[in-house]
């Protein structure tokens, strides 16, 4: 079951990575993705997340999309004058 489970895991890395190419995204670009299968979330989110660069991993038809960057931590100030 395991054995079954790690191979569909790699299956799916391997869909994303082509979905990825075909979107015209960039290898280091961070996506959101959505995956169809539950057990894959449920027990494999962490490494389906570092393996395809998701920043978030949520229930769906497969799709992604390309992060947007983090916004800025510290405050810009405005040039006085």
């Amino acid at each position: 079951d395991e054995l079954l489970l790690e191979g569909r895991l790699y299956d799916r890395i391997h869909e994303v990575n082509v979905l990825r190419k075909d979107s015209g995204l960039e290898i280091t670009d961070r996506i959101r993705l959505w995956i169809p299968d539950d057990d894959l979330r449920a027990r494999h989110a962490e490494r389906l997340s570092a393996e395809t660069l998701a920043i978030s991993l949520d229930a769906g038809d497969l799709r992604l999309e390309k992060a947007l960057p983090p916004a800025p931590t510290s405050p810009r100030s405005l040039p006085s004058g």
